[in-house]
């Protein structure tokens, strides 16, 4: 059995073959700071879509900005969920 490099998991499980537009480069440049901000109080998605808009009017709308934030937190932590059964 032989490892795996992280860089070769990642492009064995990655379905993206698409490249990036401009905009949603600009728009996971963000999201770092979203992330941090997401976990203070009162700071919701939308606020921090409202922000990301005063700043790219002519950015993603929220559903898609909703989106592809999401699509990057999992990307980033990835969970893995495991069944159990109880038990011996």
């Amino acid at each position: 059995m032989s490892a795996l490099s992280v860089e070769e998991l990642h492009k064995l499980f990655s379905t993206k073959t698409k490249t990036k537009s401009e905009q949603l480069k600009t728009l996971e440049q963000y999201f770092p700071y979203f992330d941090k901000e997401i976990k203070k109080t009162g700071v919701t998605q939308y606020l921090l879509w409202e922000e990301y808009k005063e700043n790219h009017p002519d950015g993603y709308m929220f559903s898609q900005f909703r989106y592809w934030y999401l699509e990057w937190r999992n990307e980033v932590s990835p969970v893995m969920h495991f069944n159990h059964k109880a038990g011996g």
